[in-house]
């Protein structure tokens, strides 16, 4: 964050418009004052922030608002809840929290992972096992955050949630889906062979399972498949992971354990994937924003001496430069992005989640998790909820 001086302190007492105005009229010399005092400015400078950046044609001018912008939304960010898991062993639990305030959720001395927080932020399910050897299917629980009651919904892997509230849960051959407030499962998916990692489309038109021979994308209204796409493009012996949207999905995909690309495939037509990225990485986890304009990369860096993540932009000419946005992460936990593509949620090398302000390349410290251990710690990924607008829900605090 830019230092506060007595000249940007004095500038703050003025109308956030006039602070705003002096980004662009400032002298060299006055620029990193001027922008110290809008970002001290806070919400009220929000407004004429954006106005001016969309309004300038100065590519100059456009990223230095991007970088105040990018400090005022971290600390604003219209209401954010995770829910992540702290602990090794058998006593994995579960922790909410809520813009800066932190709640454990449970008591249960077991691994709780694979947290899915509903669309409306007051229900979480996740998954209980009672310990980290147990890779297969496990109690899947809905958890009603304001009271702390639980229902058991049978065993499963994988749930997750589309934007209307319907929960997808792997069981199997088959996935079953459930309404909030519904107490009967509707299954789709039959006799596709075992299904796991579900994702729903951020449009919550389809759902999509890694089976045995790729990815394969339902119709989740009718259950039909859409297409069923290879998971290991030409030279590709394995995949490790994807991530859906509205049209594409990304994949990394390689021959293991040090040599994995990103590639982007169309699913309108199951066309052949594309190489995205220019070089071979060691290990990563790549996540597509809600748009599938972009992605954001958690993958080992060019010398191979750590991992960090990059952004990469998804277009039309194959292998685009990467552009670095946090020097550290870790490339076992999926990263997770607000509905309207401003922020992405990830965790760094030291498993603290970072908040990611995806214009400005800007980040903020969120909470501390810790994964459980154990080869297939993709489980332990956060999950991440945008109020926008909405009130921030309630959450128990779950007794000893």
């Amino acid at each position: 964050m830019f230092a506060l001086t007595l000249t940007s302190l004095a500038f703050a007492c003025q109308d956030p418009t006039a602070l705003v105005a002096r980004l662009r009229t400032a002298a060299p010399s006055e620029l990193a004052a001027a922008a110290a005092a809008v970002e001290a400015a806070g919400e009220p400078a929000l407004k004429p922030l954006r106005a001016l950046r969309d309004d300038t044609k100065d590519a100059d001018l456009r990223a230095r608002i991007e970088q105040v912008l990018g400090g005022i939304e971290l600390q604003h960010p219209g209401g954010l809840m995770l829910a992540f898991t702290r602990g090794e062993t058998t006593a994995c639990e579960l922790y909410v929290w809520q813009d800066g305030h932190e709640v454990q959720i449970t008591h249960e001395a077991l691994m709780e992972n694979e947290p899915a927080l509903a669309p409306d932020g007051k229900h979480l399910a996740y998954a209980r096992a009672p310990h980290h050897h147990d890779v297969g299917a496990h109690p899947i629980l809905l958890r009603e955050l304001a009271s702390g009651k639980e229902q058991e919904l049978g065993k499963g892997r994988s749930p997750c949630w589309s934007r209307d509230g319907t929960l997808a849960i792997a069981r199997g051959s088959t996935i079953a889906l459930r309404q909030l407030g519904n107490a009967n499962d509707r299954s789709i998916g039959e006799g596709l062979g075992e299904l796991s990692h579900l994702q729903w489309s951020p449009n919550g038109r389809f759902l999509a399972a890694e089976s045995k021979d790729g990815i394969v994308v339902l119709e989740a209204a009718t259950g039909a498949m859409h297409v069923r796409l290879d998971g290991t493009p030409p030279d590709c012996s394995s995949l490790y992971n994807f991530s859906l949207g509205d049209s594409l999905v990304a994949m990394v995909s390689g021959n293991g354990p040090y040599d994995w690309d990103v590639f982007v495939t169309a699913i309108a037509d199951g066309a052949p994937a594309r190489k995205l990225t220019r070089a071979s990485f060691r290990h990563g986890m790549a996540s597509l924003s809600p748009d599938a304009s972009c992605l954001l990369s958690l993958q080992s860096t060019p010398d191979a001496s750590g991992y960090a993540a990059y952004v990469l932009e998804v277009r039309e000419e194959a292998e685009v430069a990467p552009r670095e946005v946090f020097a550290s992460a870790s490339p076992l936990l999926r990263a997770s992005w607000s509905p309207e593509g401003r922020f992405v949620v990830f965790a760094s090398a030291d498993e603290t989640l970072q908040l990611l302000h995806v214009r400005s390349g800007r980040t903020r410290a969120l909470a501390k998790m810790q994964v459980g251990y154990g080869s297939a710690t993709v489980w332990f990924a956060p999950s991440v909820w945008f109020a926008n607008g909405r009130a921030m829900p309630k959450v128990a605090v779950a007794e000893k």
